[in-house]
């Protein structure tokens, strides 16, 4: 199936016919929602929140609080932080503590100190305090400049529903996206800038029987879904925006092994589903706008190189050490090589959105991941910062840090990039 023929005049008599009249309606549908928000600054939600105790009253005792533009708010966003667990704020609420709010300058050099979700399970929800902590530690530990939150952390708990629950209803959506919302705001108000995503854990599949069943899923329920996403992240003035739930390679992969796609036909898949998400999203987020990218390569040459993120404002990579040093150091070969190429010929900006070294990559007959961790931190970042473009951000998951000596590595670097 082709979703990007033109049918013209059929197209006008009935947009639903094609894939392109589909999105084309759905496009249209968002402007209107944006230019709506932006006259009267209302949004979906409703007025009573989700959750238990939607109508409690203010913990504090404080009746009223200010937004951003002396408005008056019904509680303070410290009182919907601490109620977050129990209950989500409306958009209106929510809307009332976002006027005002505007994006924060951008770092030049980005620094994140990313959480993990190590701990967390159906036995052990972790609160929102509790989390709020672990990245204001993280934040502050690390010397980092932009926001550690992990979205699937918040409430109702991405993580612990995703294998019972997914896909998830609409009320769950739109309760995480309410959730996000408010604890981006927290962040933004200490000075840092986020980074919006539905991120959505890969322990989920989609499973799907044609071509012509995957762009049926994607028009009628994956892009209403982004306009929903994009509405909420522009509404609060995210800095950052990534359109996708996991490595747009990640979700070509399965579906392309389901339906038999050859490599190239799995690449020409990944192109026109990024197009279609970036065409529905891009005019409804006035931010950075983020395609998020990893592909173990084959080779400089691999097919998968050939997909292109050159409408985006960035592009974000990730980096996967394993086992020892010259391991590796082939790993970087081949996966900076191939980031150097697409970047160079996309002409946009690129960022190590994950540098992540794992437990599991130090197999029998590798060193101990103590042994080798620190040093293979200073060789990432070594080899990294030797480009010849230069990555505008570095992002480390130091929830799985394991020594003091590696830790003392990524403290040092983020450091030695000034602000």
């Amino acid at each position: 199936m082709e979703p990007h023929t033109n049918q013209g005049w059929h197209l006008l008599q009935n947009p639903w016919k094609t894939q392109t009249g589909k999105r084309l309606v759905y496009l249209i549908l968002g402007i209107v929602m944006a230019l709506l928000l932006s006259q009267c600054g209302g949004g979906s939600g409703g007025g009573g929140g989700s959750g238990g105790n939607a109508g409690s009253g203010n913990p504090s005792g404080d009746s009223t609080t200010t937004g951003s533009e002396g408005t008056s708010c019904e509680q303070t966003l410290e009182v919907h932080l601490a109620d977050l667990d129990i209950r989500r704020p409306s958009w209106e609420e929510i809307d009332c503590h976002a006027q005002g709010v505007s994006r924060l300058p951008k770092p030049t050099f980005v620094k994140r100190a990313l959480s993990g979700t190590e701990g967390a399970s159906a036995d052990n929800v972790i609160t929102t305090a509790q989390w709020l902590d672990t990245w204001d530690s993280l934040y502050n530990t690390y010397g980092a400049n932009m926001s550690s939150w992990l979205i699937n952390e918040l409430p109702p708990h991405q993580t612990v529903t995703a294998s019972s629950a997914f896909p998830f209803p609409a009320d769950h959506r739109d309760e995480v996206l309410r959730s996000m919302a408010v604890v981006a705001l927290r962040e933004k108000q200490l000075n840092r800038p986020v980074l919006f995503i539905f991120f959505i854990p890969p322990v989920v599949e989609l499973r799907f029987d044609s071509l012509d069943d995957f762009w049926t899923w994607v028009n009628q329920d994956l892009l209403p879904q982004k306009i929903n996403q994009a509405t909420a992240a522009e509404r609060i003035k995210a800095e950052y925006y990534i359109p996708f739930s996991l490595e747009v390679e990640q979700i070509i992969d399965d579906i392309g092994e389901q339906l038999n796609l050859s490599t190239v036909e799995q690449v020409n898949l990944a192109q026109q589903f990024t197009d279609t998400i970036f065409e529905t999203v891009r005019p409804l987020f006035q931010g950075t706008l983020v395609a998020h990218s990893f592909k173990r390569y084959e080779s400089v040459d691999d097919p998968w190189t050939q997909l292109s993120f050159s409408q985006f404002d960035e592009v974000h990579f990730a980096l996967f050490p394993e086992c020892d040093l010259s391991i590796t150091e082939g790993i970087l070969d081949i996966q900076l090589a191939a980031y150097q190429a697409m970047v160079a010929r996309d002409g946009i900006p690129w960022v190590v959105n994950e540098l992540s070294i794992f437990d599991k990559a130090f197999p029998d007959g590798c060193p101990s991941k103590a042994e080798v961790e620190a040093s293979l931190y200073e060789l990432v970042f070594s080899r990294v910062m030797q480009l010849d473009i230069l990555p505008i951000g570095m992002a480390v998951s130091v929830s799985v840090i394991n020594t003091v000596e590696a830790e003392q590595v990524v403290k040092d670097f983020f450091a030695s990039q000034g602000n």
